[in-house]
């Protein structure tokens, strides 16, 4: 995947609770010490009770999650799909600050219909700083500096072909 003039190599592909994850590292680093990673979610048409999973309710559902796991949310919203206008695009920004590792990751994730299927793409980095408010304000600091460019790279990021094994 070539992401904000940066290559990110495929490392790793797992189930996931409703479908299955494809990850990413840049190229050439460890993925269990790169800063960034790159997930691409593939969900399955209906979740295990058999409700239908829409763009719209993993959106909401990312949004609960992180609300339960107390990250942040930061202003999550939904636009016209570039490539389908009928529908939306829904984009959930949120962080988490770990103290006790002196740093915090920040996520930037989109989910759409991608040719028939729900895809969520996510977009992590990780922010360091001495303590939790040096964190939140690295977080909020990267988010002012780059929320547009990779923001905007991430709602136009085309996903690989999803694995046949992953239907």
């Amino acid at each position: 995947i070539d992401f904000v003039r940066r290559s990110f190599d495929f490392y790793k592909q797992a189930k996931i609770a409703n479908g299955t994850g494809l990850y990413f590292a840049p190229a050439g680093r460890n993925p269990d010490d790169a800063p960034q990673a790159i997930i691409v979610n593939y969900m399955n048409p209906t979740d295990a009770a058999g409700n239908a999973i829409s763009a719209e309710r993993l959106a909401r559902a990312m949004e609960e999650h992180v609300r339960q796991r107390g990250g942040t949310l930061v202003a999550p919203f939904a636009t016209p799909d570039p490539t389908n206008p009928s529908r939306l695009q829904y984009f959930v920004p949120f962080y988490y600050i770990y103290p006790q590792d002196r740093n915090g990751d920040m996520r930037l994730a989109a989910v759409a219909r991608v040719d028939g299927t729900i895809v969520g793409i996510l977009y992590k980095q990780t922010i360091d700083g001495a303590d939790p408010a040096a964190i939140e304000a690295n977080v909020k600091r990267w988010l002012t500096q780059n929320l547009e460019i990779y923001g905007g790279a991430v709602s136009r990021l085309v996903p690989p072909p999803r694995p046949s094994s992953a239907r």
